[in-house]
């Protein structure tokens, strides 16, 4: 069980790093509502759905400012961030010691935000992207012969598996 914490949680900081990192920021004025509510239609709508703002002319990671705003709103996160490392780093030198063999599966709730129904995409594209995130994740796509050799020995199944909620968080 511990195991399955410390992977889920290693997941879930990944995850957020990855989505809250890799959109750009788009420098706007806070005029109207809050201002996680601002970043996160800055960061999250495409620039053809916003409205007085123009499209960046450079796209830059936002990760470092993302957890230097978290460390301040919560410093209880350091030392969530420095345990997590610790146990990091006691995995990487005993892989074996801490091996399972359970999958591990993330329901997940997608949402599809679009303005005309000709921009909406089919719960059958949804649950195929799934499934290609499954393959993925679990090595089975068909693609992994591309994999460059210095990569090789690092490309595992990760034993993650993702499917669709059954319930609304």
């Amino acid at each position: 069980m511990r195991q399955n914490s410390i992977l889920l949680a290693f997941l879930f900081t990944c995850l957020s790093l990855t989505l809250f990192g890799q959109h750009s920021r788009i420098a706007a004025p806070v005029t109207k509502g809050n201002k996680s509510s601002e970043i996160a239609r800055q960061t999250l709508a495409p620039a053809s759905l916003q409205d007085n703002t123009a499209v960046p002319s450079k796209r830059n990671c936002g990760t470092t400012e993302y957890m230097e705003d978290m460390l301040q709103q919560n410093p209880a996160w350091k030392a969530r961030l420095d345990q997590l490392e610790l146990e990091t780093q006691e995995l990487e030198s005993n892989p074996a010691a801490h091996k399972t063999q359970a999958v591990i599966t993330i329901p997940v709730v997608v949402h599809v935000v679009y303005r005309t129904t000709s921009e909406n995409i089919s719960d059958a594209q949804i649950l195929s992207q799934i499934a290609i995130l499954n393959d993925d994740f679990r090595k089975l796509n068909a693609d992994t012969t591309n994999i460059p050799s210095v990569f090789k020995p690092l490309a595992v199944d990760a034993q993650i598996e993702f499917c669709m909620a059954v319930q609304d968080p």
